[in-house]
Formats: C-alpha cells, sequence, structure tokens
C-alpha cells in the first residue's frame, strides 16, 4: 500500500512539474493572453494582448519594411528555422565562454515571445531550457505571419 501510494504521489508530483516548466503556448490561439509585466512608473501591471483587444495592430497594417528590420536585426533565419537557431544557439554558448558570462543572447523572435508572455526575464539556464521548450511547441500553433503580428504588438 505505501509502495502505491509513493509511486502516485511521484507521478502527482511528476506531472505537476511539467505543468509548471511546460509554458502554456496553446493559449496564444485563443486570441487573448493575460500576463504580467513591470512598467517604471506603474511596477507590476497585468497586461492583456491579443488580435481582439483594443490598440492590437494587424499585421497588414505594418510595413513590409520594418518587419523585414525586424527580422534582420532580431532573427535573421526567421523563415528557415523552427523556433530555435541551433546555430546562433552554438555560437552564443561559444562567445559566452569565452567571456565568463552572458553577453551574447541566441533567441529567436519565437523564443522572445514566448518570454515575453509566459516567462520572467530572469536570465538562467532554466528560464532558457522552458523558453526552448515553449517555442518549439509554439510552432505548432502559430505560423510565421502570426508571429511576426504578435511580436510587433508585442
Amino acid at each position: 500500500m505505501k509502495r502505491k501510494l509513493l509511486i502516485a504521489s511521484l507521478i502527482v508530483a511528476c506531472l505537476g512539474f511539467l505543468l509548471w516548466f511546460i509554458p502554456p503556448v496553446y493559449l496564444v490561439k485563443r486570441g487573448t493572453v493575460s500576463f504580467e509585466r513591470w512598467e517604471r512608473k506603474g511596477g507590476r501591471v497585468t497586461v492583456t494582448v491579443g488580435p481582439k483587444e483594443k490598440g492590437w495592430t494587424p499585421i497588414r497594417g505594418v510595413s513590409r519594411l520594418a518587419l523585414a528590420a525586424i527580422v534582420v536585426s532580431e532573427d535573421a533565419r526567421f523563415y528557415t528555422h523552427g523556433g530555435i537557431d541551433l546555430l546562433a544557439i552554438k555560437n552564443s554558448v561559444k562567445v559566452n565562454w569565452k567571456r565568463g558570462r552572458y553577453v551574447r543572447g541566441a533567441s529567436t523572435i519565437t523564443q522572445q515571445l514566448v518570454r515575453l508572455i509566459f516567462l520572467d526575464p530572469e536570465k538562467t539556464l532554466l528560464r532558457k531550457t522552458r523558453e526552448i521548450v515553449g517555442a518549439l511547441l509554439l510552432e505548432f500553433f502559430l505560423n510565421k505571419r502570426e508571429f511576426l503580428e504578435w511580436y510587433v504588438n508585442l
């Protein structure tokens, strides 16, 4: 009996960890997401964003040149990766290891969306791992045009 209770407890603990660890990226598909962020004057505030919310700019209202500039500056291989850029990660790890601190990031636009909406901004390997998992999953819910629309609005 004790063994069954121990096994059940371990299963519940593992499921709880997974529910916390995996960002709920599927929420962006419903159209509106609420999250907390820190503002200089207002402190911590809850923000609700999405295509149905006031102030949202549809992607068709954004200049193609502006979108191209965002992609070039933030994630040059945006259209060719599936949420993470392994080459950028490899190069970032080399630079950061050489300098002995975090000096170069490798976050794709997809990863930045996950971090902005679902994760804290702290720079830790655990948060980065959650960001990568979330980015890989988010690729199943949005297309590249939708990613850019969310990114521009955030």
